[in-house]
């Protein structure tokens, strides 16, 4: 574990993740889901397009 409070180990590094998700919950405010969704929509696009990108 670093400094940041981040796991090395096996590339997981949640607790930083939860540590900036907490920093930057305030702004999200009550759109909370709607980003929540929109980066969930993102997400799933990217890992599509990416997997197509390596199918070819």
């Amino acid at each position: 574990m670093n400094k940041h409070g981040e796991q090395l180990k096996n590339g997981a590094y949640t607790l930083g993740v939860k540590r900036l998700f907490r920093k930057f919950r305030w702004r999200l405010g009550r759109n909370d889901a709607f980003w929540m969704t929109l980066l969930t929509v993102a997400v799933v696009l990217a890992t599509l397009i990416l997997m197509q990108l390596l199918m070819r």
